[in-house]
């Protein structure tokens, strides 16, 4: 699959991102963050994202959370780890939530640093956890390139759910796109929405399974569509989720390839 991978101008927002603390070892922060799309989250349920340093190497990085509009949610976390060792940084939609039933879309954020003694190799996933039974009801896994074209496969939405087709304008380009949904047969389902997010900017398409059957028991098959705008420079990050009506979680995530 032909990938795009982060190059100068990610320098640049890694090198504001370590701006905001200064860690130990001499880095050059030349490159950029591993990519997740939005991640939505409901009162009692925290998102914990989580780094590793992949053997041999050690991983030097920062952990963050942004919203729909790109700007900083919660702490960050600067992380100086060795081979095999890993750190976590979490945040609670309680505090963020005004209802239970309120969603919260977030973007993990993990900027790694080029270091100059060794490589330096961070993997991340991140981690939707119940915060009454302490169980984990959603993992995405964290990616250091996004696909030139967003491509999802089917996915079932019931009655009482929603499917949520999130994206995100990777810096520092724009994502100036079309989202939409189609059946098994590829035909549109529900209105289109057209796209035009700055570098960090985020927004999301709902498909509700109550407009698609009509009892319980009942499911009908969706894809998620992003088409990108020809000829403009864009890089779109897309995410989907299947979340519950009644409670608004997230029971499935619904990444790209």
């Amino acid at each position: 699959m032909k990938t795009h991978t982060p190059t100068i101008a990610l320098a640049v927002f890694v090198a504001l991102t370590f701006a905001q603390g200064t860690l130990a070892q001499d880095i050059s922060p030349s490159y950029g963050p591993i990519n997740f799309g939005m991640l939505g989250i409901t009162r009692r349920q925290t998102l914990n994202l989580n780094v590793v340093a992949v053997p041999p190497s050690p991983c030097v990085a920062r952990l963050g959370f942004q919203d729909s509009s790109g700007k900083p949610v919660g702490s960050t976390l600067a992380v100086t780890l060795d081979a095999g060792q890993s750190a976590s940084l979490a945040l609670k939609a309680d505090s963020l939530a005004s209802e239970f039933i309120d969603r919260v879309e977030l973007l993990p954020t993990v900027a790694a640093a080029w270091l100059t003694e060794s490589p330096n190799y961070c993997a991340a996933t991140a981690e939707v956890i119940d915060n009454d039974s302490g169980a984990t009801v959603a993992l995405v896994i964290g990616a250091s390139s996004w696909p030139a074209q967003p491509f999802f496969g089917m996915a079932g939405v019931t009655l009482l759910q929603t499917v949520r087709l999130n994206v995100v304008a990777f810096p520092p380009n724009p994502c100036i796109a079309q989202i939409s949904f189609a059946d098994k047969g590829g035909n549109p389902i529900g209105e289109p929405m057209a796209v035009d997010l700055m570098p960090g900017q985020a927004t999301f398409l709902d498909l509700h399974g109550r407009n698609l059957v009509k009892g319980l028991g009942q499911r009908a098959e969706i894809r998620p569509i992003i088409t990108l705008a020809a000829g403009v420079p864009s890089a779109c990050i897309g995410s989907g989720e299947v979340y519950n009506d009644l409670s608004g979680r997230t029971e499935i995530p619904l990444p790209t390839w």
